[in-house]
C-alpha cells in the first residue's frame, strides 16, 4: 500500500500488485498490474486503532485490566495492566484459571470459583469483589465482571473481563464499620448513663414527695395550731407572719408537686395515637368550674393530630390555665383557640407580655410576672415545651404588654 496525493490536494491509499514479464535475452519488456483503493480500508483501520488506544488509557485511567479468554484452550489476551493489578510487573506465561485462583485469599478461592464455572458454563455474567495475595503478601481487593459468550449452538466458547484495584474503598468500609460499632457502643454507654440519671432522678423524685413533704406538713400543722391559739389574741402582727409562713409553705409544696409533674412527663412513655384535639380541649374547658366559667372560649379548627393522648391533656390544660390566669383582670375574659399556618394556638387578651424577654417564659422557674399579681410556679409552660419536644415539635409565644398572648405550637 501507498499513498497517493491527488490533483484536488486530497490523500488516497491506493494497493497495487503487478508482474513482470521477460524476453528470452532476459529484459523486461511488459509490465501488468493492478490498483484498488483501500482509502476507506485504512480509514477503519486507523478508527479502530484510535478506538483501541483510548480504550486502553481509559483502563490505566481507571486502574482497570481486562481479558479475552477463550474458554476451550483457556489461552487469550490479557492486559499489562492485568498482571499489575496480582502484583507482576511482566506478563505471567500459561495464565488460566488455576493460576488466577492460586493467587486469591483462601477464604475467597471456592466462592470465586463457584461463581466463575457458573457463568461459564451458562454464557451468563461473572461478578465478584475478593482478595488477592501479592507476591509480597501484602493483600489487596479486587472487583471482577466478565460475560461468557455462546456460539449459534448456544455453547459458550469466550469470555471477556475487567478487573479493578478497589482496595481503598473496602479499607474505607471496614473504617465506616468500625466507626459504626464504636458509635453504637459509645450510644449504648450513654444510654446507660441516661438509665442511670432517670434512675437518680426517680430517687430524687420519691425523696422530693416524701422527705421534704412531711416536714412542710409539720410546719403548717404547727402554724395551724398557733393561729388558733391566738385566735384571740390581739397581736395582729403575729398572726400576719403565721398567715405568711402557712401561705409560703402552701407554696413550697405546690411547687414540689410541680416538680414531680415535670419530673413524670419527662420520664412518661411516649403513646402517640390518632387524637381529636377539639374533642380535647372541649372536654377540658367542661371541667372548668364556675369561676372559670366567666371568660368566653372561641373554638375554631383543629385538626386531629398523632400523640401521646396523656401528655398533649396535660398541654392542653397549661395553656388553658395559663390563658385564664393572664386574662382574669380583663373586664371581659376572652380565649381563643385554632390552627393557623400548621400550628395549634391559644390567644388571650389579657396581660400579655414583653417580647424581649419570650425566651423565659418556656424555662422552669422562670416568670414574667410578680407572684402577687399572678399566682403560680412558672413550671407549667415548661412542661408544655417538654412534651412537644418529645413529640418531635416547637413551642413559641407571641404577645404585647397589656394586650394579650398567643401560645402556639407545631410537631414539626
Amino acid at each position: 500500500p501507498a499513498s497517493v496525493v491527488w490533483p484536488d490536494g486530497s490523500t488516497h491509499w491506493l494497493w497495487s500488485r503487478g508482474s513482470f514479464y521477460f524476453d528470452e535475452a532476459g529484459e523486461v519488456y511488459r509490465v501488468a498490474g493492478i490498483q484498488v483503493d483501500i482509502s476507506e480500508r485504512k480509514r477503519i483501520e486507523q478508527e479502530i486503532a484510535t478506538n483501541a488506544e483510548r480504550l486502553q488509557f481509559s483502563l490505566n485511567a481507571a486502574n482497570m485490566g481486562h481479558w479475552d479468554t477463550d474458554l476451550a484452550t483457556g489461552e487469550g489476551f490479557r492486559s499489562l495492566s492485568l498482571f499489575a493489578l496480582f502484583g507482576f510487573n511482566q506478563p505471567i506465561p500459561q495464565w488460566d484459571l488455576n493460576k488466577f485462583l492460586d493467587l486469591l485469599h483462601s477464604d475467597d478461592r471456592d466462592r470465586v470459583e463457584t461463581a466463575y464455572k457458573a457463568a461459564t458454563s451458562s454464557a451468563g455474567v461473572f461478578e465478584e469483589e475478593f482478595r488477592v495475595i501479592w507476591p509480597d503478601q501484602s493483600t489487596h481487593w479486587m472487583w471482577s465482571k466478565a460475560r461468557a459468550y455462546a456460539d449459534a449452538e448456544g455453547k459458550p466458547y469466550r469470555m471477556l473481563g475487567l478487573q479493578m484495584d478497589i482496595t481503598r474503598r473496602k479499607e474505607a468500609e471496614l473504617e465506616v464499620l468500625r466507626l459504626n460499632a464504636l458509635l453504637e457502643k459509645r450510644i449504648a454507654e450513654r444510654t446507660k448513663e441516661l438509665l442511670d440519671a432517670n434512675q437518680d432522678l426517680e430517687a430524687y423524685a420519691y425523696t422530693v414527695s416524701h422527705d421534704l413533704r412531711a416536714p412542710l406538713r409539720a410546719i403548717d400543722g404547727y402554724s395551724a395550731i398557733l393561729d388558733e391559739e391566738l385566735a384571740n389574741s390581739q397581736n395582729s402582727e403575729a398572726r400576719n407572719l403565721l398567715a405568711t409562713i402557712r401561705q409560703r409553705t402552701k407554696f413550697m409544696n405546690t411547687l414540689i408537686e410541680d416538680l414531680l409533674e415535670l419530673s413524670r412527663f419527662s420520664r412518661h412513655e411516649l403513646q402517640k395515637q390518632e387524637l381529636d384535639a377539639r374533642q380535647q380541649v372541649v372536654s377540658i374547658i367542661e371541667e372548668l368550674d364556675d369561676k372559670e366559667r366567666k371568660a368566653t372560649f372561641e373554638i375554631g379548627e383543629l385538626p386531629s393530630y398523632a400523640a401521646d393522648p396523656v401528655l398533649m391533656r396535660q398541654v392542653w390544660i397549661n395553656l388553658i390555665s395559663n390563658a385564664l390566669k393572664y386574662s382574669s383582670k380583663s373586664a371581659a375574659p376572652a380565649i381563643r383557640v385554632g390552627f393557623e399556618d400548621g400550628a395549634y394556638f391559644i390567644e388571650d387578651n389579657g396581660a400579655g407580655f414583653d417580647m424581649a424577654h419570650a425566651d423565659n417564659l418556656f424555662k422552669v422557674f422562670s416568670r414574667l410576672h410578680d407572684q402577687k399579681d399572678y399566682s403560680g410556679t412558672g413550671i407549667g409552660l415548661a412542661i408544655v415545651k417538654r412534651i412537644i419536644e418529645r413529640h418531635g415539635g416547637r413551642v413559641w409565644a407571641t404577645g404585647e404588654i397589656g394586650a394579650g398572648a398567643r401560645f402556639s405550637f407545631s410537631f414539626i
